[in-house]
């Protein structure tokens, strides 16, 4: 990776080892051009998300929002079995913002403390993952 003059890492690839011999290849960055998709690789296929970031292309912003009535477009995940081969489109069809989703489960949720989209396990195993990560670019928060 490397880390900029002001101490943020600009960009950052690592190879992720998870249960199963499962194993990621992840790059990342802010100043270089790495395309915004998701593909899995597996023994019987692949599937390919060309945005899994942004599931619409508007966001609503407080300085710039959106009308109510913004129509959201459609976002695919593409997959493809080997053997036999067979290709299938998988349209999601979305009525609103990415970070609105995710506002809406808390919301639904949040009496019983979790919810099943993201557990409490989940989110501390990625962000032990994204620490491990940016300790071994050379990032260091000093808090204090």
């Amino acid at each position: 990776g490397k880390i900029g003059p002001t101490g943020i890492d600009h960009y950052a690839a690592a190879t992720v080892k998870f249960e199963n011999d499962v194993i990621a290849e992840l790059i990342c960055g802010m100043s270089s051009q790495v395309p915004s998709e998701l593909t899995i690789y597996g023994t019987d296929g692949m599937l390919h998300v060309p945005d899994p970031w942004l599931l619409s292309a508007p966001t609503r912003y407080a300085e710039n929002p959106l009308p109510l009535d913004t129509v959201f477009p459609s976002s695919s995940i593409f997959l493809r079995q080997y053997k036999p081969l067979k290709e299938e489109e998988i349209q999601i069809q979305v009525d609103r913002g990415l970070f609105v989703y995710e506002a809406d489960s808390t919301a639904e949720y949040i009496e019983n403390r979790q919810s099943p989209v993201m557990t409490w396990e989940d989110s501390m195993v990625n962000m032990k993952i994204l620490d491990r990560w940016l300790e071994e670019v050379g990032v260091n928060y000093d808090v204090g």
